[in-house]
């Protein structure tokens, strides 16, 4: 859980409940059995509404950024199904950086996949708000949606030996709009422009190609490749 110290629960108990707070280790292993409770916290609630704050520390763990899940059990019976709700659950950092570095890391993972897809957003983590740079990554996803479509067709049409005036050109169009993007300078009216000029594409291939022609090949192996592609 990075530099988690510890979780704010938010809880609504239709009676007075004993609740234990359980800190794990070894969540991330192959299975759930190789989990392990490192500490808890046990703490009685009211009727009604509650916040509770359970830091790591109180359970006993020494470096609460070592546990890497944690777990609520009704202390009164845990093998009865038990109606406590949570209305919300927030996570405590020691520092307000701690907090920040947290919620880029999911979008500093999406920028490297993007960037593996021939899109680089990475140079603008941390530079623009997440939720603007989250809309750009999207926008990236399109982009690379796009660039999917485009080339299945022209390679249906290559292997089928169809004239293509058009595949050349959009792939072009759409080089054009991941440079902008990269410079923070696409806008979602372009990004819709194009998509229409590809949707125009494949409805003009549609039209030529029959459906029987336009599947993937299946080889011997039951292995699936793009149109033209040699099958094993």
């Amino acid at each position: 859980m990075g530099k988690t110290i510890g979780v704010r629960f938010h809880l609504i108990c239709p009676k007075e409940t004993k609740i234990r707070f359980d800190a794990y280790k070894g969540v991330n292993g192959p299975n759930f059995y190789e989990a392990y409770v490192v500490g808890y916290v046990e703490h009685t609630f009211p009727a009604g509404r509650s916040a509770f704050d359970f830091y790591f520390k109180d359970a006993g763990v020494e470096k609460p950024e070592t546990v890497q899940g944690f777990g609520v059990i009704n202390c009164e019976d845990y093998r009865i199904p038990s109606q406590i709700g949570f209305s919300k659950l927030e996570l405590i950092f020691a520092k307000k950086e701690d907090a920040a570095e947290f919620e880029l890391a999911p979008i500093r993972l999406t920028a490297e996949i993007l960037k593996a897809r021939g899109i680089d957003l990475r140079r603008q983590v941390g530079k623009i708000p997440n939720e603007e740079l989250d809309r750009r990554c999207w926008r990236g996803f399109h982009l690379s949606a796009m660039g999917e479509q485009i080339s299945y067709w022209r390679l249906l049409l290559k292997s089928l030996k169809l004239k293509d005036n058009e595949s050349q050109k959009l792939e072009k169009q759409r080089k054009s709009l991941i440079r902008k993007i990269e410079q923070g300078k696409l806008d979602d009216a372009e990004l819709n422009k194009l998509q229409g000029k590809v949707d125009l594409f494949i409805n003009k291939c549609k039209q030529t190609i029959p459906v029987g022609k336009r599947r993937m090949v299946s080889g011997l192996r039951q292995s699936f490749s793009l149109p033209g592609w040699p099958s094993i």
